[in-house]
Parts: structure tokens; C-alpha cells; sequence
């Protein structure tokens, strides 16, 4: 929002610099996001009369014409402007609306216009130029290019623009969150609190009220109480439509506020005033009475911004007997607008259910300076300030007559909340002792009704402070006035303990970071899946828990596995990719079984059997329930168009980096053992650490894979987070780099087909010993050459010795009792 800082300064004495003015609003109450000195940029621009037009001799669009500057030529600081003997400029100028005897804004040759545009001597189309009559736009004062600006035709030629619109002001822009909407989107609500920051008393006074006049003709009627919580309304007669003075447009332009005419500009002036969006009908436009209503289904409007809206029934509109005039709390109509033949019009101030306004403003895509308000919810105590503020201004701007009583239809006026606590509370809150007469003035600055008795606080709040609930909220405005700053460091009285850390949630912090790293991307599926997914995974849909109410026959089951989104998501990203890896944390859900329930007779609940993924259900428990059993699972996919033998090989490679970085090395890989049916056999094993199965990875089966729509390879691991945990660890073992070279030897064996790796590497160290430090298979095969029923493993071994460099002979000799070990199990060595 746009503040004014000589608008404030009508409200309040204020004695500091804007710079520190916006220190003091930033850290006492709303950010100060740019300050903005009106004028800049404008010393070189005059006020200057058109005295004639040619047109130019090359150019059909533009322009010769003759410009009375007046005795001006001092304020251009270009050695340009020297030359020049007369106060008559020649400008070429391309604007549509030049007209002789205007009086224009002229930049002279030597001004430097906002936006750093630099006025010069230039030749267009073969004809000098001498300057620039300028629009608003060009100089930071709106947003009209249409045209050049047209100024009073009262000014003196001659004189600096910005005294002759009194540019000498400071806008600040500010960030007023929704939590102070309600009282702070106005000058006078921001010029409370400075008021109350400054210690200074604030001089605004409403304007009198006068009820005592002839009852008024208007009629009204609300039909939508719910959404219209108050509305005034008067007619004013004998209205003269004219331009405002040039006061009103500065300070509606320096807010960022169009102005129109005299009567539109005056509603602006008081919603920037006070915050009260307001507006005006011409009364001889409208059809019969006045009525708050719901917009009928198909009903359109013509509103102000020349636009044609379709309403629908949930749009509250004011209406005629005919038709919408205005978007309640959005847009005026154009059916009803003010306009050059206006005689009598009717002002209204209303308040309107904010939640309505903002879902109407939404749909319509229709934005304004009041549904910015309306959509935070303003105080409904402002309409009547609002609008006798309206009369007054009308009556001296437009000589406009209210000889009728205001109507007011406020059937539940709001009432002021009463908090009570004790003084004391405020020093054990904020760590600091505020003097008791210091509270009671920033409270009654900020326009709390305040009395003291006993210790004991006794306040009202202001209707328009809707965002004060309880004590807390009393006291933190108390602290923020008196100072964040002035609240001295103390060191804490009680002992500060750090907060234990949730082992979980550390690792599955560990797991994200790592296998980011890894090059996988994390995703978020949901925890349901329908009967085809779990059809096509192989698994039994009793063992399955169903909702009672789903969503959808997508979303019918809660999962036991989070493969099948998975494949999902290998099936999406497909088509826009050949490579990738995802990963998720997430939870899988088990039936939960009892052994003792009032409602099983003492039976045990089917389905207590271990379930898929290694994990089991709690058939532990003694009490009797039908909430599931959790279990927290870490999986990863991967998919690759280019990679086939080999896919699974790199998941395991990126698996073992991933779990040895959280401290599990030295893994085995075991043959699965469970009979789930969308493992590949023969290309996936569990994943065993200490003799414990911590999860499970290999290929997922083409059958399976088909049934997702996928027609590449994929590879898929799961791993148990509660059994992980019991190896976690945060803590490194260093290890040094052993400087003596290592010894790189292939094997290549063949074994019967039911020989598992982990047993050939257990064989491999026991029989090389300390001098092996690693063995890894690289190759599996099958064929004809070796036979039916066997298969051969190549792998390499690593020797490296801590205190010396090996020799050939040394380890011949351990590769020779190697191969010996080998053959003991069946291992015949390929030549």
C-alpha cells in the first residue's frame, strides 16, 4: 500500500526525517519496502501554454508546435539550452490530444526524466527540437500514455512543475500483512501508529454527523444479511460534476488512485482516509429501490471498467428493480455511473462478508482498491464516519445538498471484546517491567479503552482491531510499541537443554540427502491403491485393508507396497525421458491381529501370517483393534531405455554407496525367500546385514512390468527403515589410505547353478585371508559352452598389504590356495 507522508502529517505532527519515519513503521509495525520522493527527476520541467500547431512537413503523425516556457530557461542545465533568446520553445510532438492554449508540462533540453531519460537538442524527421511536452507516464506520475498531460489551465507559465502540483512529497510503500488489514489499509490507521511509536497525539476528527433532517426518500432492502453486515446510504442533491482541485488529484495520484471527477474522486479520498471503500450512483439512473441481493443464475453486468461480467448465484450484487448497478464490494455498474450529466447522486458505505467478496473477485478475475479491503474484512463501525465525511466534501467541492437522513441498516452492530488480566503478566511475557503509566498510554494510543484497578488490566478493544483475541495479543502490542529493542539481554535463569534428536527422522533426513546425491529424485505418492494395481503386483487383496468410504476405486485399498505407484511414475516419465532414478518415504499398512478380543471369541484374526516385503503385522499385541500396522519403507526405481543386462548391477552399486555412507557396510545379498511374484527370479535377492534382513532389491518381472505399460527394464529396492535403524549411525570410523599399491586378479569360475555368491566370497576370504580386501563379481554366465545346470561367476580380487608392497610370487601363491578353496565346492577355474 501507498502512503502518503504529508497526508500523515495532516493527522499528526510529525518531527522526523522519512527515512527514519520508515525505520520506526519497520520495526515497530509494517515493513517499509521502497520510498519513493515524489518529483524526483522533475527539476528541469516547467509549466508551459501551446500556442500553436503545424504539421510537421515529413511526417503525418507528428507535430510543430510553438511553447510558451515563460522566463525558464535557468532551470536547464545543458549548455544546449544557452543558446536559446526567447521563452518560445519549437517541440515536435506526436501526441493525439495537443490542442492550442493548453497548458502542458514541458522538460526542457538538460533534464534527466525519471528512469534516467535525458532530454537533448534533437533533430527529428529534419526539424529541431527543443525539449519534450511530456506525459504521465514519462514523468512518474501514472500510468497514461495516451496522451500528454494536461495541467490547469490557472498555472503560470513558467513555474517548476513540481511547485505547480506541489511534488514535494515522500510516498512510502508499504507491506501491510492480512493480520492489520482491517485497520491499517488507511492513513489515518497508519497514522495511529506512528501516533502511538512517536508519543504524539493523533488530530483527525470525524466529521458531524446530522440526522436531525427530513426522513429520507431513499429505499433499502437487504436481503442478504449474512453477507451484507451494514449498509449506509444518502442522497445528496444538486451535485456540479467537474474536475477536482489540484490537492485531491495529487493525493489520490501519488497513492496510485486515477482520478475521474470531483464526486468519483471524493469516495477515493475517504477509503484512502479512512479505509471504507465507498461508492457513488447517480440516483436519476436507477430503477425504483435499492436491494442487497444474490446475482440470478445467466445475470450479467456492465461494469466500470467497460467489461461485461457473468454472475452467477453466489455473487452478492447491488441491484435496482431491474437490474445489478454494482459487483457488491468489487465494481460499480456503468448503467448507474457518475458521469458529466450527474445532478443527484446517492453515496453508499457498506460492509460485506469478506470470504464472499474475495470468492466473487476470484472467479471474475476482477481486482480493486475495495475488494482489496472487503477481502480482509474491515471494521463496519467506518461506514458512517465514511460517509458524513463524503457529504462534507461534496458539499464544498460540488456544492452538493444532503437534506435527508442517512439510512443505516446495521441489524447486529459489533460489539468490542473485553480482556482482563493481570499487570504482572506483561513483565513475565516480555522480560521486561513496563511502567505502568507507559502501558496505559500505548494501549489508549492505539484507541484500546483501558482502566487499571487493583493490578488488574481492564480493556476493550476497538471494533477495528479484529486481529486481538486474547491476552497475549494485548500484551505483544505493548512490546512491539515500547520497542523490541529496548528489551534488555538477559542470559536465561533456567538451565538450556538441547532437544533430543527423533532417530527416524534424522535417517530419513540421512536418506534423502544421500540419494539426492545419488542422482535419484524424491516423490510423494498416495498411501491407496485400487484392485487392478494389486492384481497386477502379484498379491492378495485379502491381505489387504479396505476403506470403508474411498474416494475412488483408485484409491480403495490402503497399500502394502509402494511399488505401484512407482511403476506409475516409470510409466509417466517415460515418455519424456530414457533415464532416471525416484525414490520415496513412505509407509506401507498391515492388518494388525489380537489374540484376546471381546469380538473374536478369543480366535486369532486371519491374515496374521508374515506379509509381503519380509515384514510382519503386530500379532503381539493384546488389544483389540482395526487400526493398521505402520510400517516406514525407503524404495527406489530405476529405469533405463539404453541399459539392459546391467541395470541392476548399478542399482545395487548405488544401494551399497547409499547404506555404507550411514555406516552398514560389508552386505551379503541372499536369495529371496518369500514368494511374492513380481520379483524377477534369478535377478533379485535380499539385502542382509549381520544376519538380518533389512530390505530387498533386484528387477522387477516383465509380466509385471507389462502390466504398468512399461516395455523396458526396471530395477527396484526396498528397504525397512525400523530395521535399519538398528545400525544407524551418525558416527564415522576413519580410515587411513593405505600408501603400498594393491594387486587386481580376475577369476572366472564355474559352479552348479545352486551355488550362491555369498558363499563363494565367504571361501574367497577365508582362504586369502588379511592379504584380500574386497572381491566383487562383475559377470554372470550360461550357455551351451559350460553346460546345463551351471552357470559362471567372474569376479576380481583386490590384494593390498598394510606394511609392504606384494610381490607376484607372494600373491601366486594365496591365489593358488584361493582357486583351491573354490574347488573344494565345485568350482572349476575357465582357462
Amino acid at each position: 500500500m501507498k502512503i502518503s507522508y504529508n497526508w500523515l502529517k495532516e493527522f499528526i505532527n510529525i518531527n522526523i526525517s522519512p527515512e527514519k519515519l520508515a525505520e520506526v513503521l519497520t520495526m515497530h509495525s509494517f515493513e517499509v519496502e521502497n520510498i519513493i520522493y515524489q518529483g524526483e527527476g522533475l527539476n528541469s520541467v516547467v509549466v508551459g501554454e501551446v500556442l500553436e500547431i503545424k504539421k510537421h512537413p515529413d511526417a503525418d503523425k507528428l507535430n510543430l508546435v510553438k511553447v510558451d516556457v515563460g522566463d525558464s530557461r535557468g532551470l536547464a542545465s545543458s549548455v544546449e539550452a544557452k543558446p536559446l533568446k526567447s521563452a518560445i520553445l519549437n517541440i515536435v510532438c506526436g501526441a493525439p490530444n495537443v490542442e492550442a492554449g493548453q497548458k502542458v508540462a514541458v522538460a526542457l533540453v538538460g533534464a534527466e526524466l525519471p528512469g534516467e531519460f535525458k532530454i537533448e537538442k534533437r533533430k527529428v524527421r529534419g526539424v529541431d527540437s527543443y525539449g519534450m511536452i511530456c506525459a504521465e507516464d514519462e514523468l512518474g506520475l501514472g500510468d497514461d500514455h495516451e496522451g500528454i498531460m494536461v495541467l490547469d489551465k490557472n498555472l503560470e507559465v513558467g513555474t517548476p512543475l513540481k511547485e505547480a502540483l506541489n511534488l514535494d512529497d515522500v510516498i512510502f510503500e508499504i507491506d501491510i500483512l492480512p493480520n492489520r488489514a482491517h485497520d491499517c489499509l488507511s492513513h489515518i490507521g497508519v497514522a495511529r501508529e506512528v501516533a502511538a511509536m512517536l508519543k504524539k497525539s493523533i488530530k483527525y476528527q470525524v466529521a458531524s454527523i446530522k440526522q436531525d433532517l427530513k426522513e429520507s426518500s431513499l429505499s433499502i432492502k437487504v436481503e442478504e444479511k449474512n453477507l451484507c453486515k451494514r449498509y449506509s446510504a444518502v442522497a445528496v442533491k444538486d451535485v456540479e460534476i467537474k474536475d477536482s482541485p489540484v490537492w485531491l488529484k495529487n493525493k489520490l495520484e501519488s497513492c496510485g488512485v486515477r482520478h475521474i471527477n470531483n464526486v468519483v474522486d471524493i469516495t477515493n479520498f475517504v477509503m484512502l482516509s479512512y479505509g471504507q471503500p465507498m461508492h457513488a450512483f447517480d440516483a436519476d439512473k436507477l430503477n425504483g429501490k435499492i436491494i442487497i441481493r444474490k446475482a440470478k443464475k445467466g445475470e450479467k453486468i456492465l461494469a466500470l471498467d467497460e467489461e461485461t461480467y457473468k454472475l452467477n448465484e453466489n455473487d452478492l450484487v447491488i441491484a435496482d428493480e431491474k437490474n445489478p448497478i454494482a459487483i457488491a464490494g468489487v465494481m460499480g455498474g456503468m448503467e448507474t455511473a457518475v458521469d458529466e450529466g450527474t445532478k443527484n447522486i446517492i453515496f453508499e458505505a457498506a460492509n460485506f462478508d469478506c470470504t464472499n467478496i474475495r470468492k466473487t473477485a476470484k472467479r471474475l478475475k476482477l481486482s480493486s482498491e475495495s475488494s482489496y479491503r472487503f477481502e480482509r474484512e474491515i471494521d463496519p463501525e467506518m461506514t458512517m464516519p465514511a460517509i458524513t465525511k463524503a457529504i462534507e466534501m461534496a458539499g464544498d467541492l460540488a456544492g452538493g445538498k444532503a437534506e435527508e437522513n442517512i439510512i443505516d441498516i446495521y441489524p447486529n452492530p459489533a460489539k468490542q471484546k473485553e480482556l482482563e488480566f493481570e499487570f504482572e503478566r506483561i513483565k513475565n511475557l516480555l522480560g521486561v517491567e513496563v511502567a505502568e503509566k507507559e502501558v496505559m498510554r500505548i494501549l489508549e494510543s492505539l484507541d484500546f479503552e483501558v482502566a487499571i484497578n487493583n493490578k488488574i488490566l481492564k480493556i476493550k478493544v476497538p471494533t477495528c482491531r479484529i486481529d486481538i483475541e486474547k491476552t497475549n495479543d494485548i500484551i505483544e502490542e505493548i512490546g512491539r510499541i515500547y520497542g523490541y529493542e529496548n528489551i534488555p539481554e538477559v542470559a536465561p535463569t533456567v538451565e538450556m537443554k538441547s532437544v533430543a534428536s527423533d532417530k527416524i527422522l534424522s535417517l530419513e533426513k540421512d536418506l534423502r540427502v544421500i540419494s539426492e546425491g545419488l542422482g535419484f529424485c524424491e516423490i510423494y505418492n498416495y498411501s491407496f491403491v485400487s484392485e487392478k494395481d494389486i492384481n497386477n503386483l502379484g498379491l492378495k487383496i485379502e491381505d489387504h485393508l479396505e476403506l470403508q468410504n474411498p474416494l475412488s476405486e483408485e484409491h480403495k485399498f490402503m497399500r502394502m507396497s509402494v511399488l505401484p505407484y512407482l511403476l506409475k511414475n516409470v510409466e509417466k516419465n517415460l515418455k519424456y525421458r530414457d533415464d532416471f532414478a525416484l525414490f520415496e518415504l513412505g509407509r506401507v499398512y498391515l492388518k494388525r491381529c489380537w489374540l484376546h478380543s471381546p469380538h473374536r471369541s478369543g480366535a486369532v484374526e486371519p491374515g496374521c501370517e508374515p506379509l509381503a516385503h519380509g515384514l510382519h503385522s503386530s500379532v503381539e499385541t493384546m488389544e483389540p483393534t482395526l487400526l493398521p500396522d505402520e510400517k516406514r519403507i525407503f524404495a527406489g526405481i530405476v529405469a533405463d531405455k539404453n541399459i539392459k543386462d546391467t541395470l541392476f548391477y548399478e542399482l545395487k552399486g548405488r544401494v551399497e554407496i547409499l547404506l555404507s555412507k550411514l555406516g552398514v557396510g560389508e552386505l551379503s545379498f541372499q536369495e529371496i525367500k518369500s514368494a511374492e511374484s513380481f520379483w524377477h527370479k534369478g535377478r533379485s535377492s535380499e539385502i542382509v546385514y549381520k544376519n538380518k534382513t533389512i530390505g530387498k532389491i533386484g528387477e522387477i518381472h516383465p509380466n509385471v512390468s507389462n502390466a504398468f505399460g512399461i516395455e523396458t527394464r526396471v530395477s527396484y529396492f526396498e528397504i525397512y527403515e525400523e530395521e535399519l535403524l538398528e545400525f544407524y549411525s551418525k558416527e564415522k570410523n576413519f580410515q587411513k589410505i593405505n600408501k603400498f599399491p594393491a594387486i587386481e586378479l580376475d577369476l572366472s569360475v564355474v559352479f552348479d547353478e545352486g551355488v550362491e555368491w555369498d558363499d563363494v566370497k565367504k571361501v574367497v576370504f577365508n582362504a586369502g585371508g588379511e592379504l584380500i580386501k574386497s572381491v566383487e563379481p562383475f559377470d554372470i554366465y550360461r550357455g551351451k559352452e559350460i553346460g546345463y545346470g551351471k552357470k559362471s561367476i567372474a569376479f576380481r580380487i583386490f590384494y593390498q598389504a598394510e606394511d609392504r608392497t606384494l610381490k607376484d610370487e607372494e600373491v601366486g601363491v594365496v591365489q593358488e590356495k584361493v582357486v583351491g578353496g573354490l574347488g573344494k565346492m565345485g568350482g572349476e577355474v575357465r582357462k
